[in-house]
C-alpha cells in the first residue's frame, strides 16, 4: 500500500485495518464538522479520501462498455490499478492521456473527473463534469457527479442545487447523495422539502443493520436538526420519531457516544416546547443506553461521561430549575481549581438565603437529577429538614470574609448587599463626605502576592499603579 493511501487514512484518523462501519463512522463525524458550507477544501478531502478506501466503489454504479481497442483495454487497467493502489497523480496523468487519445470514451471522461477530485483540483472537476453531461443530458450517473463536483466547490445555490434536484428526479437515492442534497436544501431553507427526502430515505430501509448505524444516526440527527424550522406539532411528531427509532436500535449503539451526544444536544433544544413531556422521553433513551452498557467493559466509562453531559445540559435547559441551581450546577460540575473554595462557600451562602423558595426544585432535582443532588445533599439535606441553618451560615461567612478579598465575581455580596456592610464594616456615606473610610478587608503586605493573580508581588506590581 503506498504513501498516499495511506495518507486516507490518516485524513479520516481510522487505521489500515479499520471496518466498514468505522470508516463511515469516522467519515460522518468529520464531514459534520467540515461541512462543505463553512469548509469547501476540509470536506472535499474527507470525500476524497472516504472514496478512496470505501468499500462503496462509484465505479459499480455505472456500466460502460469495454473497450475494443487493445490500447483502450491496456490504459485503462492501468488507471484502475493505480486508483486501487491510491496513486491519483498517475492515474490523473492516465487519464488525461486517455482522454486525449479516445475523445470520445466516455468511461475515461469520468475516470478523469475522479481524478481530479482525488488530486484535489475541484475546478477542473466541474469543467470536466460538465463537459461529460453535454454528451448526454440525462444520465443519471453524469449528473450526479457534477452536482457532488459543484457542492465540493462550495458552491451550495444555484448551480449545486440544481444539479441536485436533477439527480434526484432521475432516481439517485444513495445515502451520501441524499445526505449531501440535504444539506444543498437546507443552505437554500427548503427545510420541508429536505425533511421529506430524509424521511424516504429512511423509510428506504425495512431494517438498519448494525454495519449501518453511522448512516442511521446521521439521518436522525439531520431530522432533529432540520425539525427547528417546523410547525409545533411536526417537530413533536419527529421528536418522538427519533427518541422511538434510537430505543428500537439501542442494542447496536454502544460505541456511538461520540455521535449520540451530538443528537441529544439537538433533542435537548427542541425540548424548550414542552420540557416535561419531550425530557421525559430523552430520560427513557438514556435508561434504554444504561442498560445495554456492561459494567466491566470499556464503553462503560464512556457511557457515564456521555450521561453526566447530557444530564447536566438538560439541567441547564430545564426551565423548572431557576438560575441559582444552575449556577451552583455548575460550581460542582465545572469547578474552577483556584476559584473552587471560594466559589461554593458563595454559592451555598445564596442557598441558605433563598432556602424557602428552593423547596420544590429540590424535589425535582430529588428525582430527575439524582446525582446532582447528591452532590448537593450536605447543604440541601440541612435546608429540607427546616432546622436553624445560622451557625453553618456563620461557619460559611467566615470562611467567605477572608477568602472574598481576594476574589472576583462573587454573588452573595452581590445580591446581599447589607452582609457586606455587615460582615466589612463599611462606612455608608454621601458623596461629599469627607469623613474617613474604613479599610475594605485586610491590608495586603507589600512582598505578598498580588491580589491580581499577575504572580507579581504587590509592590511590583498594583501597589505601583495605586501610588504612580
Amino acid at each position: 500500500m503506498n504513501n498516499d493511501y495511506a495518507d486516507c487514512y490518516q485524513t479520516l484518523g481510522v487505521s489500515r485495518d479499520a471496518s466498514p462501519a468505522e470508516i463511515k463512522k469516522a467519515y460522518f463525524r468529520l464531514v459534520r464538522e467540515h461541512s462543505p458550507e463553512k469548509d469547501p477544501e476540509g470536506f472535499q478531502k474527507i470525500r476524497a479520501a472516504y472514496e478512496e478506501i470505501s468499500t462503496a466503489n462509484k465505479e459499480e454504479s455505472l456500466s460502460f462498455p469495454q473497450p475494443t481497442d487493445p490500447f483502450a483495454q491496456k490504459i485503462l487497467k492501468e488507471i484502475l490499478t493505480s486508483n486501487r493502489s491510491g496513486n491519483y497523480e498517475r492515474s490523473k496523468k492516465l487519464c488525461m492521456e486517455a482522454v486525449r487519445i479516445f475523445p470520445d470514451d466516455a468511461q475515461f471522461h469520468f475516470l478523469l473527473i475522479s481524478a481530479y477530485r482525488m488530486c484535489g483540483n475541484s475546478g477542473k472537476a466541474v469543467k470536466a463534469a460538465e463537459t461529460l453531461l453535454e454528451s448526454d443530458p440525462n444520465n443519471k450517473w453524469y449528473v450526479r457527479e457534477l452536482a457532488v463536483c459543484y457542492v465540493e466547490r462550495g458552491w451550495m445555490k444555484t448551480k449545486g442545487l440544481k444539479a441536485c434536484d436533477k439527480a434526484y428526479a432521475l432516481g439517485i437515492r444513495d445515502v451520501e447523495f441524499i445526505l449531501l442534497y440535504s444539506s444543498a436544501l437546507r443552505t437554500n431553507r427548503q427545510y420541508d422539502k429536505a425533511l421529506r427526502i430524509l424521511e424516504e430515505l429512511y423509510n428506504s430501509k425495512k431494517y438498519w443493520q448494525q454495519e449501518d448505524m453511522p448512516e442511521f444516526l446521521e439521518i436522525l440527527f439531520r431530522l432533529s436538526f432540520l425539525s427547528f424550522n417546523t410547525l409545533e406539532t411536526e417537530q413533536d411528531r419527529l421528536f418522538h420519531l427519533v427518541c422511538t427509532e434510537l430505543q428500537k436500535y439501542v442494542h447496536y449503539l454502544a460505541d456511538y457516544y461520540y455521535e449520540l451526544h451530538a443528537l441529544f444536544i439537538s433533542l435537548i433544544t427542541l425540548c424548550k416546547k414542552d420540557f416535561i413531556a419531550r425530557s421525559k422521553e430523552l430520560f427513557s433513551c438514556l435508561s434504554a443506553l444504561e442498560k445495554i452498557v456492561h459494567p466491566e467493559k470499556e464503553n462503560a466509562e464512556y457511557f457515564e461521561a456521555f450521561k453526566e453531559a447530557i444530564l447536566s445540559t438538560l439541567f441547564l435547559a430545564d426551565p423548572r430549575i431557576g438560575d441559582l441551581l444552575k449556577m451552583a450546577h455548575n460550581v460542582y460540575y465545572e469547578p474552577n481549581p483556584e476559584y473552587e473554595k471560594f466559589d461554593q462557600t458563595d454559592i451555598q451562602l445564596c442557598l441558605i438565603e433563598k432556602k424557602d423558595e428552593l423547596f420544590p426544585e429540590f424535589e425535582i432535582i430529588h428525582n430527575d437529577y439524582p446525582d446532582f443532588f447528591e452532590k448537593l445533599q450536605p447543604l440541601s439535606g440541612k435546608i429540607l429538614a427546616g432546622g436553624n441553618l445560622r451557625f453553618l451560615k456563620d461557619g460559611l461567612l467566615k470562611i467567605y470574609r477572608r477568602l472574598e478579598p481576594y476574589y472576583e465575581g462573587g454573588q452573595y455580596y452581590e445580591l446581599y448587599p447589607e452582609e457586606k456592610i455587615r460582615s466589612k464594616g463599611i462606612a455608608v456615606t454621601s458623596p461629599d463626605d469627607t469623613s474617613p473610610r474604613i479599610r475594605t478587608g485586610r491590608k495586603i503586605g507589600r512582598n505578598e502576592p498580588c491580589p491580581c493573580g499577575s504572580g507579581k508581588k504587590y509592590k511590583n506590581c498594583c501597589l505601583k499603579k495605586e501610588t504612580g
